[in-house]
Parts: C-alpha cells; sequence; structure tokens
C-alpha cells in the first residue's frame, strides 16, 4: 500500500476519560500479561510437548509451547516470521496462552498474496473485529492499535462509571447518552442522535472519523489516524483508507471478557444422564471445564459457555423465535451448532422442573426453558451435553441496557 502524504483536519473533539486501571484489573485477578519475542512454528508431528505451536528464540535453548483458543496461529503472516506474542504463561502446563500477536519482521515473505481480511479476536479486551493481515497488531493494557504505512486504527477503552437516571419524562437514560451529554455539555444546539455500528448493531456517537460506544461501565473509542504531512493533498487516496476503516467497523462486535468460571461436564464412571421424569432437578450437576461470558447487547444478558467454544448470533426463520446463538467447538458455521439458545417469545411449556436455589426451568426432550426478568430462554442439545446445558442457562444473568 503506497505511502500517504496528508494533511488531516484534526479532530474537533478529543474524549479526555480518566481512568487508573485496566480491565484486567476490573474483571479477574490472573497473571499479567507478558510479552515474548521470536519466530513462530507450527509443533512438529513427532513433539512430545504441550501446545499447538513453538516459540524459538535466537538460540534453540529459547523454547517455548504456544497455544491460542482466539488467534490462528497458523496463519501464513505468522508462521517463521519474528512475532511478539501478547499473553500469558498457564500455570497447569507452562504452555504460553496467546491472546495477541503482531509481527515484527517478516523472515517468509508471502509472494504476490493480496491482503486477507482476517479475524482478530480479544477476550481480554473483549472485542472481536477484522483486519487486513498486512496490517501490525498491538495490544497494550487499554489501548488495541492496527498499524499500517502512515495509517492506524485504535480501539481505546476507558472507565466511565455509570449509576442509571431517569430523565424528566421518568424513561431511563441510558450510560451513551449520559456519556454524550457529559462530552458534549458546551455545545449549542447540541442533540443526542447515535449511530449503529457492527455486527450487532451497537449504538454510538460519530464525530469526524471517530466512534464511542458504552459498554456495562466503559467507554470503547474506535477512531483512524493518518500521519499529517502537511501538503501534497492532490496524491492523497482518502476514500481507500475510509472504505477499509468502514469495512472493520462493519464486523466490529463485543465479546464476552475472560473469567475464571470453572465446573466438571458429564456424570463420574461415565453414566449417562437420567432420561425425562417428573423428579425434579434440584442440585447443580459436576462439569469439568473451564467457563468464559459473553454479552449479548442488543438482548441485555449475559451467558456462561465452554471457554474454547466458539459462539455466533443469527436471525432466526422459526416462528416464536426473536434470535438465537450457536454454540460449538468449532468456528460456527454451515449448521455445526453443538448447542443453540434461542431467545422466544412464546410462554414455556411443562416439563421436568428444574429448581436449584433461585434458579428455575423446566426440561423438555432435548431442551430446557427459563425466564429471566421476562424474557424467554431456549437451550436445545443433545442429551449428553444436559449437565453443561444446565450450568450454562443458569448463568444468565441481565446487563444493563442502552
Amino acid at each position: 500500500m503506497k505511502k500517504l502524504i496528508l494533511s488531516l483536519v484534526s479532530l474537533v473533539f478529543i474524549a479526555i476519560l480518566v481512568s487508573g486501571c485496566s480491565i484486567h484489573d476490573s474483571f479477574k485477578d490472573e497473571p499479567d500479561l507478558t510479552f515474548k519475542t521470536g519466530i513462530l512454528y507450527e509443533k512438529p508431528s513427532d513433539g512430545d510437548y504441550l501446545g499447538t505451536h513453538v516459540l524459538l528464540g535466537e538460540s534453540s535453548e529459547e523454547f517455548m509451547a504456544v497455544r491460542s483458543l482466539s488467534i490462528n496461529l497458523s496463519s501464513e503472516m505468522y508462521l517463521e516470521n519474528m512475532v511478539e506474542l501478547i499473553g500469558f504463561t498457564n500455570p497447569d502446563d507452562e504452555v504460553f496462552e496467546a491472546t495477541g500477536v503482531s509481527v515484527k519482521e517478516v523472515l517468509n515473505p508471502i509472494e504476490d498474496k493480496a491482503p486477507e481480511f482476517i479475524e482478530y479476536k480479544s477476550s481480554d479486551f473483549g472485542v472481536e473485529l477484522n483486519y487486513y493481515d498486512d496490517w501490525e497488531v498491538e495490544e497494550i493494557d487499554n489501548e488495541l492499535t492496527f498499524t499500517v504505512d502512515d495509517a492506524k486504527v485504535v480501539i481505546t477503552q476507558a472507565i466511565f462509571p455509570y449509576q442509571a437516571e431517569l430523565d424528566e419524562e421518568g424513561n431511563e437514560i441510558s450510560g451513551l447518552r449520559a456519556y454524550a451529554t457529559d462530552k458534549f455539555a458546551d455545545m449549542v444546539d447540541w442533540s443526542f442522535e447515535p449511530v449503529r455500528i457492527g455486527k450487532d448493531s451497537l449504538p454510538a456517537i460519530q464525530y469526524m472519523m471517530n466512534y464511542d460506544l458504552y459498554r456495562s461501565g466503559f467507554i470503547y473509542s474506535i477512531r483512524m489516524d493518518v500521519r499529517d504531512y502537511g501538503d501534497g493533498l492532490e496524491d492523497i487516496d482518502l476514500n481507500a483508507y475510509e472504505k477499509i476503516f468502514n469495512e472493520m467497523l462493519a464486523e466490529f462486535r463485543f465479546i464476552g471478557y475472560t473469567t475464571d468460571d470453572s465446573g466438571e461436564i458429564g456424570s463420574e464412571d461415565g453414566e449417562e444422564a437420567a432420561d425425562d421424569s417428573d423428579t425434579p432437578i434440584t442440585s447443580l450437576p459436576e462439569v469439568d471445564v473451564e467457563f468464559s461470558s459473553f454479552e449479548s447487547l442488543p438482548y441485555n444478558f449475559s451467558m456462561s459457555y465452554p471457554k474454547n467454544w466458539y459462539y455466533a448470533g443469527s436471525y432466526p426463520t422459526e416462528a416464536g423465535v426473536t434470535y438465537n446463538y450457536g454454540f460449538s467447538d468449532e468456528s460456527v458455521e454451515d449448521d455445526n451448532e453443538i448447542l443453540m439458545l434461542d431467545i422466544i417469545s412464546t410462554d414455556l411449556p411443562s416439563g421436568t422442573p428444574i429448581i436449584i436455589g433461585d434458579f428455575k426451568a423446566v426440561k423438555t426432550g432435548g431442551s430446557l426453558f427459563t425466564s429471566v426478568d421476562n424474557r424467554n430462554f431456549k437451550l436445545s442439545g443433545d442429551e449428553e451435553y444436559q449437565d453443561l446445558m444446565i450450568h450454562m442457562l443458569s448463568s444468565i444473568e441481565s446487563i444493563p441496557g442502552e
């Protein structure tokens, strides 16, 4: 991509948010993220160590086993190149868990290949989007940066504590509106008119090439910066960079943060799950899996799911279903879902009662049903996943809406 010579008008508004801690301080208590640099290789088929990849330093003694649940480390842009990995060493097996990656030096160039629009997902930062693989990625604390030549896309996160308030008409003021009112307080004739961005049509405030979004006590800002070279505007291809920025915005979405919840899947000694009966289920079954949590901002709820699984949302064609989320142990596509969560507009059916503390649900066939704050949910899957399904359904909680 050719170098740009550009004079870009300064942003009219600059958000100044005071933040004394990062997302890692706010949501979990786990080892600090560290940076590891070396040449990345796939693990040999005869490798007698854990992990999926190997990071080699300057000498053969600088050896590290690596894996990632959110990044495709086998991408051609990473393999056999000098990379910097962001993550932490798993204390259970001493494998380095990569949550971010950037290319420091290309040692194995890809000839005659157009840049590929690939996925970037960070459960530590809580976002997912696509970017072109000839851009470099850097994630440090509360800032995520995608850089190419003289342009970059920056996503920042800052704390915005907000307690719900009512306006003069008795309607709840959203966190985004409260932030915008404070940010533009000195503007004359200002009105709150959010735009919608990303896969989930998230509400955002736009000014110039900057978008601000509110998420449960945080403000995320997404902007594109282009280096200012002064003269030479006749050589600028602003439309090309704006097109890329809009493509990245279109794929943006919030995902669940990394959490430390855990339990066990399945019955002891390989026993099969019990058949439907009228006997209520009154205790939470034991399972064996680590959980992450995802948030559905359009429908204002969160739910736990297996940490090494994937999920995707879609609009259904089935009557009585408002929206659904598919879950699988591989990227969700082509009807490969293992479990399906439906947000339903119909009443709950009758079935085997599930009463575990304050959690109440019913089981009918291979489906579990529950209601949370007047919203009804249906979780479906094979009988072998019943214990896991109870854990997932019982974890549903409402979150503040916009």
